[in-house]
C-alpha cells in the first residue's frame, strides 16, 4: 500500500478526520441553539404565543446535530448515537409538552391581573398625597384616576397593559388598545393622547410581530380619535403590550363606581365569556368562529356606550375586566352601599362559553376572583357551579355595567341596541342593602 493512501486510511488519520467533522457539527449546532438560557426563553415565548410545528421540529434538529457530533468526536458507535439522539428528541419533544400544558396555565390579556384582595393589602396602610382637586383616587378601586382641571373639565387618567391574547398579533394590538382606552370611556370620558408600553423578547420573536402588534394598535386608536405620542419599551421574555391614556371628563359627565341608586336598572354593554373562551382556544377545544367572535368583542371599542351613558346623564359605571363581573359589580355595590340583584339568563354570554366553563377551561384568576368576591356573593340554588365560575372569569375589554333609573332604561336599551354591535342586555337592578350579601344572583331575569 502506497505511503498516501497507507496515511488517509490509517486508524489515526480517520480519528482525527472524525474529531474535526464533530467539531463542526458541534459548533454549528450550538450556533443555532444559541444557548441554553435563549432555549429556555424559547419555551417560555411558546407557552405565550402558538408556535407552529414545523418550528418546534427545526428547535429540535441542532441538539440532535449536536449529539451525533459529540459522537463522531468521542469515538461513540453509530448505534449508540442513535439511541443518544433518540433520548435526546423525546427529552426535547416532553418538555414542548409541559410547555404546552403549563400554557394553559399562564395568565394572558386581563387575567394576568394582580388579584384585586392583593391589590388592596398593596394599597393598605400607604400615606398616599391627596388634593383637593383629586375627584376619584386608588382607594375606591374605580377604572381611571379623575382630577379636576377647572370648574368644567376633568383629567383623566390610566393604564393597561397585559400578555398576548390573541394567535395574531395584530389583532392583539387592536384588543389592548380598546382595553386601554375603556377604562376613560368607564368615567364618561374622551381620550386624548396615549403612550405605548411595550415588554417584546426581540431575540427570540421576528420584529416584524412587534411591529404587527403596534399597527393594530395605532389602528385601533384611529378609530379612537385618540393620539399616539410615543412609549416605552423594554427587553423581556414575555410580551406584553398596552397604553398608558389620557383623556378628558366634563364635570357634569363623569361617571364612577360609587353613585348606583335603588331603584336603578343593571345593563351590559358586552356579553360574558372571553377568558374562558381563551382557554378553550388555547386547548384546542373552542372552534375558529367562536375564538373570532371573542377577539370581536375584546377588540370593539366601548366609546359609543359610553357617549350614550352621558348624553343621557347616567352617574355611574364600570368596566368588566379582570376581575370578572362579580368582583367589578360587587366593587360598585360596595362604593354605592347598595345590593344589587342579577338574573343569570338575562346575561349575555359567548357561544358556549358556559360548557367551556363546565369542562374545566378556568383561568386562574377566576378562583382569585371568587377568593375576593365569593363571600359577598350570594347564588340561588339553581345556579349550578359552571355558571357560578363565568360571571367569575377575568374578561379582557369587556362591556361597561351601567346604573340607569328605571325610567330611562327601556330608552338607553333601545339607543344601545341601535348603536352598538355588540350584545347588550337588562341583567338586574339595584335594592337597598339589607345584610352582608352585595350581590344575589337568581336564575330569571328583569325583576
Amino acid at each position: 500500500m502506497s505511503g498516501p493512501r497507507r496515511f488517509f486510511t490509517s486508524p489515526l488519520t480517520i480519528r482525527v478526520f472524525q474529531v474535526a467533522i464533530g467539531i463542526l457539527m458541534a459548533w454549528a449546532g450550538l450556533a443555532k441553539i444559541g444557548n441554553l438560557h435563549g432555549f429556555a426563553e424559547q419555551l417560555h415565548n411558546f407557552r405565550m404565543m402558538p408556535v407552529p410545528i414545523e418550528n418546534l421540529i427545526a428547535m429540535s434538529l441542532p441538539w440532535i446535530e449536536l449529539v451525533a457530533a459529540l459522537a463522531l468526536i468521542f469515538g461513540v458507535r453509530a448505534r449508540a448515537a442513535a439511541i443518544l439522539s433518540a433520548v435526546l428528541l423525546a427529552g426535547f419533544t416532553a418538555a414542548v409538552f409541559v410547555a404546552m400544558a403549563r400554557g394553559l396555565d399562564i395568565e394572558c390579556g386581563c387575567a394576568a391581573k394582580i388579584p384585586p384582595d392583593r391589590l388592596l393589602d398593596i394599597l393598605a396602610g400607604l400615606d398616599l398625597p391627596g388634593h383637593p382637586n383629586l375627584l376619584v383616587g386608588p382607594e375606591t378601586l374605580d377604572d381611571a384616576g379623575v382630577y379636576r382641571i377647572d370648574g368644567e373639565r376633568c383629567l383623566v387618567q390610566t393604564v393597561d397593559f397585559f400578555p398576548p391574547v390573541a394567535r395574531d398579533p395584530y389583532v392583539y394590538g387592536q384588543i389592548a388598545a380598546a382595553n386601554s382606552l375603556s377604562d376613560v370611556y368607564a368615567m364618561g370620558g374622551r381620550p386624548l393622547t396615549a403612550l405605548a408600553i411595550v415588554c417584546f423578547p426581540v431575540r427570540e420573536l421576528e420584529i416584524q410581530v412587534l411591529k404587527d402588534i403596534t399597527k393594530g394598535a395605532v389602528d385601533k386608536l384611529r378609530e379612537a380619535e385618540t393620539l399616539l405620542l410615543g412609549g416605552h419599551s423594554v427587553v423581556d421574555p414575555q410580551p406584553k403590550y398596552g397604553l398608558a391614556v389620557t383623556g378628558e371628563v366634563m364635570t357634569t359627565q363623569l361617571m364612577d363606581n360609587g353613585r348606583a341608586r335603588v331603584g336603578d336598572v343593571l345593563v351590559l354593554t358586552k356579553p360574558l365569556g372571553t377568558g374562558i373562551t381563551i382557554m378553550a382556544a388555547k386547548a384546542g377545544i373552542a372552534t375558529a368562529d367562536q375564538e373570532a367572535a371573542a377577539n370581536a368583542v375584546m377588540a370593539a371599542l366601548n366609546r359609543t356606550a359610553s357617549q350614550i351613558a352621558t348624553q343621557m346623564t347616567l352617574k355611574s359605571c364600570t368596566d368588566i375586566t379582570g376581575f370578572g363581573l362579580l368582583g367589578h359589580a360587587s366593587q360598585m355595590a360596595r362604593e354605592s352601599n347598595v345590593c344589587f340583584e342579577m338574573g343569570f339568563d338575562a346575561i349575555p354570554q359567548l357561544d358556549k362559553a358556559a360548557e367551556f366553563a363546565g369542562m374545566g377551561l378556568l383561568s386562574g384568576a377566576t378562583y382569585s376572583n371568587r377568593k375576593y368576591a365569593g363571600d359577598v356573593v350570594a347564588f340561588a340554588a339553581d345556579i349550578e357551579l359552571a355558571e357560578q365560575d363565568l360571571l367569575f372569569d377575568p374578561q379582557t375589554s369587556g362591556g361597561l355595567l351601567l346604573a340607569c333609573p328605571g325610567e330611562q332604561a327601556d330608552e338607553l336599551l333601545s339607543r344601545l341596541d341601535e348603536s352598538v354591535d355588540t350584545a347588550c342586555s337588562i341583567i338586574g337592578h339595584v335594592v337597598e342593602k339589607t345584610d352582608e350579601a352585595l350581590i344575589r344572583v337568581t336564575r330569571g331575569g328583569r325583576q
